[in-house]
């Protein structure tokens, strides 16, 4: 397990520093949870971050959705991360977000209420 976080740290970063900007970060999360050669852990945590933000990354998935890709991802994140009905929940536990709306509005609005909390 440490060799496979050991490995997925130094993908990550190169140098003392990030090797990736926000945009490459983005891009390569998806593709870090479909790679089974990660610790499932962290496989699971990159889902979660992908599945909330995703949907929200463009304004045209925030206007009409995610698409045809995006379903596709998640239907191959599933099948390569579920194994057993404990996964099954945290998956679907992971797709509401961190504010257990599913939605990026719900994650703005979220936001906005932290903020009004000052």
């Amino acid at each position: 397990m440490r060799t496979e976080a050991r490995g997925a740290a130094e993908y990550a970063v190169a140098g003392g520093r990030a090797a990736f900007g926000v945009e490459a970060s983005l891009r390569t999360m998806p593709r870090l949870v479909l790679d089974s050669t990660q610790a499932k852990g962290l496989r699971f945590e990159f889902f979660g971050w992908t599945s909330v933000f995703a949907p929200c990354a463009n304004i045209k998935a925030l206007a009409f959705g995610p698409g045809v890709d995006y379903a596709e991802w998640l239907e191959s994140a599933r099948a390569g991360l579920v194994r057993r009905p404990s996964d099954e929940a945290l998956l679907e536990l992971m797709l509401k977000g961190p504010f257990g709306t599913g939605r990026c509005v719900g994650l703005w609005g979220g936001l906005r209420t932290i903020g009004q909390m000052r």
